[in-house]
């Protein structure tokens, strides 16, 4: 394993970040690499969190700690000079009394933590390599006993510690009580929970050997209770899984007919649309000659029929110019199918302009005043916008109330898209119907007042669909209407 490889020095260090003040920690290591991987962001997170620390090397290798740490920390002398970090040898920090005594150590350590703590530290970090403990020092047979002891110490005072043991250096059996005695063990470059670790009460007993014994057959008993729990919850998912794999299943099958009743129903629009277009054409000549013998009938039989007889004729010529209209109007709404043109840039003041001169005499025989605002260059396509705008000027002239027709036309730009509105002061509509005025055929208002075919405003939808917009009506009856449609910036 590349102890020294970026990746794993960056997963180390993310790991140290969350140890804890009151952890008491072993870390065990093999390699210089592997402990240096801990070690220095270990340091370097306490003096980057305002705690002062404290790293005891063994005999011969403080200078080279210093060096080693310098290389990971480079503000490390400016520490070291402030006093925010010590390296001092094993004797000063274990042997002061020419022998190891855990109870001076302690003491020491407490000393180190108030003094952290007046000076203004949030907290004592200390870590230290274990090395020392082979050379036979007197006293260190107790090593394990104040090891277990400490944790006492961590607990309660503001303090975290990192013990350093060399796998390869220490016997099993002393790796063994090692890991009785820490609580957190660092392995490997990760951060455990130690579960073999023994509380001091238990591990300092005289009967330590049958509280084992007692602690060992409860976690079995817990063990056992987890893999069952594992077990059981790996059913419920297995269970689980099943069911979100019919349901998967199900919504697929669901997707799939979605998917082939929508391919039907463009291709049923797309025949009958098709039809539409056909049949209004065709009807257009029949239409023609209706028309034009009805006319004829009027000239020659003029003065000559009966009231009756008259009243017939009128409705056989109103009926034809109003099936002209529904052929032209049903004409237009196939066009938007079969005659799409390019989306271009497109000048909607000349649109508009456009739009007045064709609805001259309109505007004129109403009276009608239309406010208009500066309009954007967007891309669309010209003739569908003209027809846009022609039918909803037209509807606001048409649908007028006793007042002069006042028309105003507005544009507002968002990201997305742009948001235009035409307002009038018209006889309006009761906001119940908001939705029924774009259905195809869809008349609100009398005929014989209002007379039209019921298209026009499906027609509006279906361009302002075909440009990637929305289009509704705001209104309340007597009030006038506004109506707004959206055209997409992206087209």
């Amino acid at each position: 394993m590349f102890y020294n490889s970026p990746h794993y020095l960056e997963k180390v260090a993310n790991a140290v970040k969350h140890v804890n003040v009151h952890d008491h920690i072993c870390s065990i290591y093999e390699s210089r690499d592997e402990q240096l991987a801990v070690i220095i962001p270990f340091i370097r997170y306490g003096l980057e969190n305002n705690e002062k620390c404290l790293y005891v090397a063994d005999e011969n290798t403080v200078e080279e700690i210093t060096g080693l740490l310098s290389d990971g920390i480079p503000e490390l002398q400016s520490y070291m000079d402030k006093g925010a970090l010590t390296i001092i040898n094993k004797t000063k920090a274990y042997l002061e009394q020419g022998r190891f005594s855990p109870e001076h150590v302690v003491e020491a350590i407490k000393k180190n933590i108030r003094t952290a703590k007046q000076e203004g530290y949030k907290a004592f970090r200390i870590t230290g390599e274990m090395t020392w403990a082979l050379s036979g020092d007197p006293g260190v047979e107790h090593l394990m006993e104040y090891e277990s002891d400490v944790n006492h110490l961590y607990e309660e005072l503001d303090a975290v510690a990192i013990c350093q043991y060399n796998k390869n250096r220490f016997s099993p059996e002393m790796i063994r009580h090692i890991l009785y005695t820490h609580p957190v063990v660092i392995y490997k470059g990760t951060v455990c929970r130690n579960y073999k670790y023994v509380p001091p009460e238990e591990y300092l007993s005289p009967d330590a050997a049958s509280a084992e014994i007692d602690r060992t057959l409860v976690q079995i008993l817990e063990i056992e209770k987890r893999e069952e729990s594992l077990l059981e919850k790996n059913i419920e998912l297995q269970v689980i899984n099943q069911k979100l794999n019919a349901e998967i299943e199900m919504r697929k099958q669901t997707e799939d007919l979605l998917l082939k009743t929508l391919r039907e129903l463009e291709r049923s629009n797309s025949e009958l649309e098709q039809f539409a277009y056909v049949a209004s054409h065709d009807l257009q000549e029949p239409i023609r000659m209706i028309s034009v013998y009805t006319r004829m009938l009027e000239r020659q039989l003029e003065g000559k029929l009966d009231p009756r007889s008259r009243q017939c004729l009128f409705f056989l010529s109103d009926g034809s110019k109003r099936m002209h209209a529904l052929v032209q109007d049903l004409l237009a709404y196939s066009r938007l199918t079969s005659a799409k043109e390019p989306f271009v840039p497109t000048d909607i003041n000349s649109v508009l302009s456009e739009v007045m001169l064709d609805l001259q005499v309109a505007i004129t025989d109403h009276n009608a005043e239309i406010e208009l605002e500066e309009m954007p260059r967007i891309t669309a396509d010209p003739t569908q916008m003209r027809q846009l705008f022609q039918n909803l000027i037209q509807n606001a002239i048409k649908f007028k109330s006793e007042a002069d027709p006042f028309i105003q036309i507005c544009c507002e730009r968002s990201d997305s898209e742009w948001h235009f509105s035409i307002k009038d002061n018209g006889i309006g509509i009761s906001p119940e119907y908001n939705d029924r005025v774009f259905v195809i055929f869809q008349r609100l208002h009398e005929k014989e007042k209002y007379p039209g075919t019921g298209i026009g405003l499906s027609v509006c939808k279906k361009i302002v669909e075909r440009h990637g917009g929305r289009i509704w009506i705001e209104s309340e009856e007597g009030s006038g209407s506004t109506f707004h449609f959206t055209i997409s910036r992206s087209l």
